[in-house]
């Protein structure tokens, strides 16, 4: 993924981008479930530099609305080739019910763009739904405000995802309404947008935090005493202190060993136990991880316990947690 960084952007003027003659047009599908409105409009672009479709330069666009069935879609497609869908953008319900704004917002679905690199002047970049995270913010004139920027995270079960750094991308809206916008900075379109942005990031380290406080080590289990508590603790202690992290707690959770044996003799080759253990990272964090000890068979007995150079990778293992359940 590409890495966004906040320097070297300029500050454009929208009031000398390009315009054209306004055309507004109206229809309604014959399926009472779809309302749609189509509207041409013009894209006021930072440095003058349009979004490119396929190579091609746009400024003109036809922009689509769509309520189908209570879910609203924007979607932009050339001015000449209005049935060719070019940009995508869904209603973010999750969204729009967390953030206080007179706007509502959109998320990138399908389709990509080429725009001017915001942190690399005169380089160029591709953006699409898998890249970068882009949104739309519908103004209550209907001028959209489309911004871009690095995702927070993949998964938006718990909650949605935001931009730590969005920068602005584009500006679309009917020529009609380029005269209340003269002058006026992309910095003073973007203050609500980044303002929510940060309410967003706000819900998600609140969801985290109580994510991080609900994880704790598992319990320790029958296995854990004597000889293998002992060197299970200097196992963990010296895996974590080799990148100079520092262990907290230890327990041995598997109640018993887990035995490998020959596929055809069935003679025992080793047995395992899984162990976990708390961690301080060098950067703060806490972390609970696992892995496994385990005891070669000789033919007679079990050598000494060792780590079998085998992490646990499954949750909860590998995942961050307070500092407080350390």
């Amino acid at each position: 993924m590409f890495q966004l960084h906040s320097k070297h952007f300029s500050k454009p003027v929208l009031g000398v981008l390009i315009s054209i003659t306004q055309l507004l047009a109206f229809f309604a599908l014959s399926s009472p479930a779809h309302a749609a409105q189509e509207t041409e409009m013009v894209m006021a672009q930072q440095l003058g530099y349009p979004l490119h479709r396929d190579f091609v330069p746009l400024n003109h666009v036809m922009v689509k609305k769509v309520d189908i069935n209570g879910n609203t879609r924007i979607t932009i497609s050339p001015f000449d080739k209005p049935n060719a869908p070019w940009l995508e953008f869904a209603e973010e319900k999750n969204v729009n019910q967390l953030v206080d704004s007179k706007n509502t917002f959109y998320t990138l679905i399908s389709g990509q763009f080429m725009a001017l690199h915001p942190t690399q002047p005169g380089q160029a970049i591709t953006v699409q739904q898998n890249t970068l995270l882009t949104r739309i913010a519908e103004q209550p004139d209907g001028s959209l405000i489309m911004y871009m920027g690095d995702p927070s995270h993949v998964d938006e079960s718990k909650a949605p995802r935001f931009m730590e750094t969005p920068y602005f991308t584009t500006f679309v809206l009917k020529e009609a309404d380029l005269a209340n916008y003269k002058g006026v900075q992309y910095e003073e379109l973007m203050a609500d947008p980044k303002a929510q942005e940060g309410v967003l990031k706000a819900h998600f380290d609140k969801v985290n935090n109580q994510d991080l406080a609900a994880l704790k080590i598992p319990s320790k289990g029958k296995l854990h005493s004597g000889s293998v508590a002992k060197q299970s603790i200097k196992l963990a202690k010296r895996i974590a202190e080799q990148d100079g992290q520092k262990m907290g707690t230890t327990h041995v959770v598997s109640n018993g060993w887990s035995f490998k044996k020959h596929a055809i003799t069935g003679v025992p080759l080793y047995r395992y136990a899984n162990v976990a253990f708390t961690q301080k990272n060098k950067n703060g964090k806490c972390m609970l991880l696992g892995f496994q000890i385990r005891q070669d068979y000789d033919g007679s007995g079990y050598n000494d316990m060792v780590y079998s150079k085998t992490m646990l990778r499954n949750p909860p293992y590998g995942q961050y947690m307070s500092c407080k359940n350390l």
